[in-house]
């Protein structure tokens, strides 16, 4: 292997001669010994150079053998790539043009679009420097928990960072990168397949990847796991059980981002700081790499203030270049002086020893009830009951038929028992100090898209029924788009935190499928939905005499908010 390349993961003064013997990469068909793979880089630079070059090199995603010998040939020779769609292999670009602010000395590695989870997705550019600092830095971090020649599997598709991890990982401790499928839907049998009849395995796996796997092959789990790519506190309670304490693997969690060319702080969790893991500890940085929280104020929080919550900057020569075709945002979150800086819009809180806590992200910091809430926490208070198994959150305002918006609090979740509607809520009442509108998604698995982010275009509340259809059909329809699919006929809807604006806009959908004028005391005199079809069923235009019932302090102030509503809409 050409010590260029293994200077990149500092190994140049670590590789011995034997090594080269040994297989570098399979996919269980085909194999490469590093010999083998360091002849087909030469040759595969000869084939760009002999097309006149690369400013930029377009690669396959697809995950093969050739695909990895493009991305390896192009970290050798400082060829600057992207993955992605791609007629053949490889295609290189001659005329591509650089942003002004990327400058010659951020000696461009390769672009790769981060996960999105602060917004769209932006076209990150990473360094060979960046590289560098970060896997000499791991290779120190790793280097008692990793032993060398270990098989280390290729899972994740190549326009995710995860796979820069499990490629140059691999070349960084001398192991045999296997390349696994990825089925659809995923169960990872093929990790099973071959933890079966090896050894050591080193895996990197995102937590919702291992709830899976531990779900499906609880008797095969890897003798080494990398977690990134999400929050720790996402693993469930069977999974930490079953990989912590039983099944003597060594499990590494990470605190990791695109725009940081990889890793930032590393640690081994156990069965004994698990709590800690769990409550947002991410473990101390790794050399070469700073880190800084900055307060609401502007000033950095010191390292013994173990009270102060603030946003994650990280600082040094593993900050990426920046984002490309995106000035305004790269402005923003880069700055390049005193230092090269990242501002992550993590919030962090250091930890008491040392080390830092990741405690949430500012865009998931919402003002809910009065209060401001992580959506994080709520994860964790969710996933801290026995009877829910994976949970992920988000908040989105629905469109009601008249254009008017509706806010409401997301709830996925995969429950070990039934009817988890009623429990949800017992444990964000514990959290806010008023219901809020909660829509809950009860799923088999999470639904995740390629960069490992929930994706909420698989989130069903079903087929909306035709027209002529039943009115109880109708109704469970619209209160299942506002509520989620764990919404009943037996469902009381203000006992999920349904507010007033949430009762305006059932009744302009059910006006809107039925061309009839429905009164909002549906609703309230009648919060049971099987009531509710029962009293349209009777016809509401009829004079029916609704037998009272004694009002509660929740009817009373969702009666009066309904009020003000109606006055504000109408001013």
């Amino acid at each position: 292997m050409d010590l260029s390349l293994l200077s990149l993961v500092g190994l140049a003064d670590y590789w011995e001669a034997e090594d080269h013997l040994r297989i570098a990469v399979t996919d269980g068909k085909r194999a490469l010994t590093y010999a083998q793979l360091t002849q087909a880089m030469s040759d595969r630079f000869d084939e760009i150079h002999q097309c006149g070059g690369a400013k930029l090199l377009r690669i396959n995603r697809a995950r093969t053998i050739d695909s990895l010998v493009t991305i390896m040939t192009a970290l050798q020779y400082g060829i600057p790539f992207e993955v992605g769609e791609c007629a053949d292999t490889w295609q290189p670009e001659s005329e591509y043009v650089w942003p002004p602010y990327i400058t010659k000395q951020d000696e461009p590695a390769y672009i790769m679009s981060t996960s999105g989870s602060s917004g769209a997705a932006k076209q990150t550019l990473v360094t060979r420097r960046g590289l560098q600092t970060v896997f000499t830095g791991l290779q120190t971090e790793w280097r008692e928990d990793i032993p060398d020649y270990a098989i280390w599997t290729q899972l994740h598709p190549m326009t995710f960072g995860y796979s820069i991890c499990e490629i140059l990982g691999c070349l960084m401790f001398k192991g045999t990168l296997r390349i696994l499928p990825r089925e659809e839907p995923l169960t990872l049998k093929a990790l099973a397949d071959i933890v079966k009849t090896e050894s050591t395995v080193v895996s990197c796996l995102t937590p919702s990847e291992l709830n899976l796997y531990v779900d499906h092959f609880p008797e095969y789990i890897p003798s080494h796991i990398i977690l990134s790519g999400e929050p720790a506190h996402r693993i469930s309670w069977e999974a930490a059980s079953r990989v912590l304490k039983d099944s003597g693997s060594t499990v590494i969690n990470t605190y990791a981002a695109t725009e940081t060319s990889g890793q930032v702080t590393s640690h081994v969790i156990d069965a004994e700081n698990w709590p800690s893991v769990r409550a947002g500890y991410v473990g101390k940085m790794i050399s070469g790499i700073d880190v800084q929280i900055l307060n609401d104020e502007g000033s950095f929080i010191p390292p013994s203030d173990t009270e102060s919550i603030g946003e994650i900057i990280v600082s040094g020569d593993s900050i990426a270049a920046g984002y490309l075709h995106n000035s305004v945002m790269h402005h923003e979150k880069f700055k390049s002086s005193p230092e090269r800086r990242f501002k992550t819009g993590d919030r962090g809180q250091w930890a008491v020893g040392g080390g830092l806590f990741v405690v949430g992200r500012a865009s998931r910091t919402l003002k809910l009830a009065g209060v401001w809430v992580d959506l994080d926490d709520i994860e964790r208070a969710l996933l801290a009951q026995a009877w829910i198994s994976e949970v992920a959150t988000f908040y989105d305002e629905m469109t009601s038929v008249d254009g008017s918006m509706y806010g409401r609090l997301n709830v996925v979740c995969v429950p070990r028992k039934n009817d988890p509607l009623k429990s949800i809520h017992r444990v964000i009442a514990d959290i806010l100090p008023q219901p809020v509108p909660v829509c809950v998604h009860t799923v088999q698995s999470i639904p995740k898209l390629p960069n490992g982010k929930l994706d909420t275009s698989q989130l069903n509340t079903g087929t909306a029924p035709d027209a002529k259809a039943p009115i109880s059909e109708q109704i469970i329809f619209i209160w299942r788009q506002l509520l989620g699919d764990s919404v009943r006929l037996d469902t009381d809807v203000f006992a999920t935190g349904l507010d007033s604006l949430g009762v305006v806009v059932f009744i302009k959908q059910l006006e809107g499928i039925t061309g009839t004028k429905v009164p909002v005391r549906l609703v309230f005199d009648h919060p049971v939905i099987k009531d509710q079809i029962s009293q349209f069923s009777m016809g509401l235009n009829h004079s029916v005499k609704q037998r009272p019932r004694k009002q509660n302090a929740l009817d009373i102030q969702n009666k009066a908010a309904l009020r003000r509503s109606v006055r504000q809409r109408n001013q």
